[in-house]
């Protein structure tokens, strides 16, 4: 197993927020996409695209919240890593102590 890894929990933290940040951009093309407006009529293009982008604004909204989800879960793990992390070298730090002391 490889032990001589190293986590930069900054890094990991901006990587979150910075997919976190995406969701305006989503939300905006979202509606973008759901104010357009065209003509009703039974069976026509107009109609037909119409049903496009009623699927694909919420295509769009799906995705913004799939960003916002996954952005604040690398964030999350970020700040558990680092908590983890601490919490393991303070232990380690008492256990060294016993040992030597």
């Amino acid at each position: 197993m490889r032990d001589d890894y190293e986590v930069s929990t900054g890094v990991l933290s901006a990587a979150g927020a910075a997919i976190t940040a995406l969701t305006p951009s989503v939300a905006a093309v979202e509606s973008g996409i759901k104010t357009q407006r065209l003509p009703g009529a039974e069976i026509t293009v107009a109609a037909e695209l119409g049903l496009f982008r009623d699927v694909w604004s919420d295509a769009t909204h799906a995705v913004g919240n799939a960003l916002d989800y996954f952005g604040r879960a690398v964030s999350d793990a970020a700040t558990a890593y680092r908590v983890t992390d601490e919490v393991a070298a303070v232990r380690f730090q008492r256990m060294q102590e016993r040992l030597g002391g």
